[in-house]
């Protein structure tokens, strides 16, 4: 049996014997700094979601590790991606996934990495955009998102592309009748969450697409219901969730007036008048303060001249 002492002794016979041929510039038990290596993001194995189209089937059932570049990565970055990779597949091995499929790397770029992907011999997997890598259990998908075609199954992908020019991508993704309404709205609620990160424009347009969906959602649980009470009432409990949702995000719980107000107000419109509130760059005590008086409109005179509400 063998023990640590022969590892260590047979591994300074192996360093011996390199170091015989390549000299002093030989660099032996090199610690790699896992500070350097940090990884995006990583999601367990499990059903993947509708949301990823054309790649659910590759996600399927499978650790994934996921790196984002927001330029073609150099063939150095690609390299810091299979090391990962080759770390997941360890893990892998040594029983931290009993799946049957081992660890993927999913690399979402921003155009195609020429250089990179001809060093690491990627290949195309069978849509404009998706290059594949393999050796044995390491496995890489790079998808370039910019040049993913339009289309059932890209939607979500295509949202990944930041650049300017690729805004109406986001319009895309909720308009995308392929994927489930509650996906849609929790991509949206994601953004709302962090809206610093994603600029005005994204944020504006997600707050009307949110509404939009609501709307829908609460006509459609009208026109289930057979009802035009029930239309208005599913409408109006659409649009009631979405501006919770969105003054969550800029506020975080909400207080019980706040809540008392939302929960009492029954007009459509002042819901919307409300939701609008959201986008202004308004301090938190500034925005309850104001979407409480919207939400409450009608219920009490807002100075000379107002009519009270119906």
């Amino acid at each position: 049996m063998r023990t640590s002492s022969d590892h260590r002794r047979h591994q300074r016979r192996a360093i011996a014997l390199v170091r015989a041929v390549v000299g002093p510039r030989l660099e032996t038990e090199l610690t790699i700094p896992e500070s350097s290596r940090a990884i995006d993001c990583l999601f367990p194995p499990e059903r993947a979601s509708e949301a990823w189209g054309v790649i659910q089937g590759d996600l399927d059932g499978r650790a994934v590790l996921v790196e984002h570049f927001s330029q073609p990565p150099t063939p150095v970055k690609m390299a810091t991606v299979v090391l990962k990779t080759a770390w997941l597949v360890e893990q892998w091995l040594k029983g931290r996934w009993r799946t049957a499929r081992p660890p993927l790397a999913l690399v979402l770029m921003v155009g195609r990495p020429g250089q990179a992907l001809d060093l690491f011999a990627f290949g195309e997997r069978g849509l404009r955009g998706c290059h594949g890598a393999r050796l044995g259990p390491l496995e890489v998908l790079a998808v370039d998102v910019r040049a993913l075609p339009p289309g059932a199954g890209t939607s979500f992908l295509r949202a990944f592309d930041h650049r300017v020019e690729a805004a109406d991508n986001l319009r895309t993704l909720y308009g995308d009748a392929g994927l489930a309404a509650a996906t849609r709205m929790k991509i949206g609620e994601a953004v709302m969450k962090e809206p610093s990160v994603w600029g005005p424009t994204a944020v504006k347009l997600t707050a009307q697409e949110l509404v939009e969906l609501g709307r829908k959602e609460g006509h459609k649980e009208g026109r289930e219901e057979g009802r035009e009470e029930g239309r208005e009432e599913g409408s109006l409990r659409g649009r009631r969730a979405v501006l919770e949702l969105q003054l969550a995000r800029r506020l975080g719980a909400l207080s019980p007036r706040l809540r008392a107000a939302l929960a009492g107000c029954a007009d459509v419109n002042r819901l919307e008048r409300a939701a609008a509130l959201v986008l202004e760059a308004l301090d938190a005590a500034t925005l309850e303060r104001k979407v409480c008086a919207v939400l409450s409109d009608g219920k009490r005179p807002r100075g000379r001249g107002a009519r009270r509400g119906r």
